[in-house]
Order: structure tokens, then sequence, then C-alpha cells
């Protein structure tokens, strides 16, 4: 078992508070440069909003670290923005719409964060820890929740559109830190924190449009572990590289398995049934027709 460390739990508590309170900051930026939140899920947003509510009240009530205390807020707070950019710029709201929007729903977080807090310590004073549990878990329960919105518009648009693969990344740096300070906590591992920030690190599993060429040619990049399911594409061929990671096996059903290293690339042709298969995580890009579905309209059963 780790001994407890004042000095680590705050410096990585810090890390992790630092990345991911700032997290959506490139996302915001890159709503605001094009002008357009297109491929960006407002319900996804509007349900993390409501997560960094109760884990204020979480952290605060369990007094952790002070990094971790402004994490909740400042997440919220960039958050309510971004929601706030999607009004304007996918739901035609005027500026002054989403300004008075965003300014409201953030005063009335606050507000219910204060409820929260009082309430849970007067529950404490006479020996309940259950409301401040339930504070932690139903913070992890909406992360995760609002992932969902968010692969719906990835499902409906066929592609990843309108997010900042930087504020990807940064998310996950800033779970993985906030996640590793609770290690160095005083007392018994807070599970239900451990939950909450490594519930996002799960989030991003999904393709991203890099670019379209010759406007029927999509290339694609995504990160793939574990196998797939056997499929086939009846309009398109589709071609593999690995970019990072591996190897990474193709199955066939009709001929051997082809092992693919960083650097190795292979084309499938259409109608060739194939399973992609990764043990460790592995980014591939791969490049198809337009409107090319995954899974080539199979299900897995």
């Amino acid at each position: 078992m780790v001994a407890p460390n004042a000095v680590a739990e705050n410096v990585l508590g810090t890390i992790g508070a630092i990345l991911w309170s700032f997290q959506v900051t490139p996302q915001i930026w890159k709503s605001y440069r094009r002008k357009d939140t297109t491929g960006l899920s407002a319900r996804m947003l509007a349900i993390w909003f409501c997560s960094s509510i109760f884990l204020g009240g979480y952290v605060i009530t369990q007094d952790l670290a002070v990094p971790l205390l402004l994490q909740p807020q400042l997440f919220g707070f960039f958050i309510a923005i971004s929601w706030g950019q999607c009004l304007v710029y996918s739901f035609g709201k005027t500026q002054r719409y989403a300004t008075c929007a965003v300014a409201f729903v953030c005063l009335a977080a606050g507000a219910i964060e204060v409820g929260l807090v009082y309430g849970a310590r007067a529950a404490e004073a006479r020996g309940y820890e259950q409301p401040t549990q339930t504070y932690g878990i139903l913070s992890a329960v909406l992360i995760v929740v609002g992932i969902f919105p968010q692969y719906y518009e990835i499902y409906e648009l066929k592609a990843v559109m309108g997010i900042s693969m930087i504020f990807l990344f940064v998310d996950m740096g800033g779970a993985f830190f906030s996640t590793l300070s609770l290690i160095f906590t005083p007392g018994s591992f807070d599970i239900t924190a451990c939950a909450s920030y490594a519930s996002s690190i799960t989030a991003h599993w999904s393709q991203k449009l890099l670019g379209i060429v010759n406007s029927d040619t999509a290339i694609k990049v995504a990160k793939l572990q574990g196998d797939f399911i056997f499929h086939s594409h009846d309009d398109t061929d589709e071609l593999f590289y690995v970019l990072e990671g591996g190897p990474m096996v193709l199955k066939f059903e009709e001929s051997e398995d082809v092992i693919l290293e960083k650097g190795d690339m292979i084309v499938v042709p259409k109608g060739v049934r194939h399973c992609p298969c990764a043990d460790v995580e592995t980014t591939v890009m791969f490049i198809e027709n337009i409107g090319a579905v995954n899974t080539g309209g199979e299900k897995d059963t």
C-alpha cells in the first residue's frame, strides 16, 4: 500500500486540476474560430455541467486537495461557455441570449452546490454519510451518461466533427493525474472520486475525420483496442495504416491473418470480410469512401 504523501497528493492534484480545469479552452477556441459547433453535442455539455455541480459538492465535503476543490468549478464554468457557443452557432440564438443563459446556469449551479455542501455536512453531523457518497456517484454516472449523446452525434454524422483533439488529450491527462493523486491522499483510497475522474478516460474511443479528398474519399484516424467484429464494405476498399502502438492484427475469414506493426499498411478490397484486432491501444489511419460505416452494416452479435 502506498504511504500517504501530502506533497505528492498536491503536486499530482495540481497537474490534474490545471489540465482538467482548462481542458475545454481548446474546444472553445476551435468553436469560436470556426464559428461552428456542428458535431459537438450540446446535450453532452449540459450533462457534464450538471456533473460538475455534484463533483464540486463532493470534493468540498470530502475536503480533498485544494487543486481538486477548484477543478470542478473551473471545469463547469468553461463547459458552460462551450454550451453557450452551441446556443449561438448550432441553435441560432443571439450572443446576448447565450451570455445571459450561461450567467444564469452558473449562478444557479453555485447556489445548488452551496446547498449540497450544507446538506451533506448537516447529514454527516448526524452520522449519515450517504448524501456525500451519492454526490460522488451521481457525478461519475453523469460523466458516463454524457458521453452517449456525443456518440449519437457521431453516429448521425458518420464522422467525428467539431471536436478538438487537444481537448480530448488534455481531458485524458487531467483524469490520469487527478486519479493518481488520490493514491497519496491520507486515509482510505477514495474509490468514488477515482471512478468520477477515471470515467472520462473511456470517453475517447471514436473516429476522427482528418480530411476529404476529391470530394468522395475520407481520411480518418481512430484508436483501437480489443476485437472488433467481422464485416465487409460492399462499395469501398479500405486502407489501414498503423500510426502508433501495435501490433494490430487483421483477421480474414477466407485467408490468413495479417499482422501490422507501426508504419505498416494494408488495403482490404471491397467485399472482403475482415476483423481488426489489437491487444494494446493502437492508433490507425484509414482511407475509404465518404459515408462508409465502420461495421459495414453488420450488427455485433
